[in-house]
């Protein structure tokens, strides 16, 4: 934001955005807890115009590994493991649809189609 705040509106409409992204944020990870260390480091990172698509980005990538490491599991884990991961999946999918369906300015276009490819 370039100008000061000038008035309690403002105010109110920043609380609430930002609200909303740190709720993405929360919701996104308790997807996938085992991207929180690498999230940490990103978070303190990033460029703040394109954090929330580098962590949607690194989430996609947690869950894909994930993925190919069921590969190991006993068979007789694998149903419910591979049902547990789709859950997941799909809520990393609709938060991820979410956030492309907004504006994406100053973000890197690449990474708009890694993650529409990702979805």
């Amino acid at each position: 934001r370039q100008k000061p705040l000038t008035s309690t509106l403002e105010v109110h409409q920043l609380f609430w955005r930002l609200e909303k992204e740190l709720a993405f944020s929360l919701s996104l990870l308790n997807a996938v807890p085992q991207a929180v260390p690498e999230a940490e480091r990103l978070i303190e990172e990033a460029d703040l115009n394109s954090l929330y698509y580098d962590l949607l980005l690194l989430v996609h990538h947690t869950l894909a590994r994930e993925l190919m490491e069921l590969d190991s599991m006993p068979p007789e884990k694998f149903q419910d493991l591979y049902r547990g991961w789709l859950m997941r999946k799909l809520v990393v999918a609709g938060l991820t649809k979410d956030k492309l369906s907004v504006s994406q300015q100053g973000v890197d276009p690449k990474k708009i189609e890694e993650l529409k490819s990702n979805t």
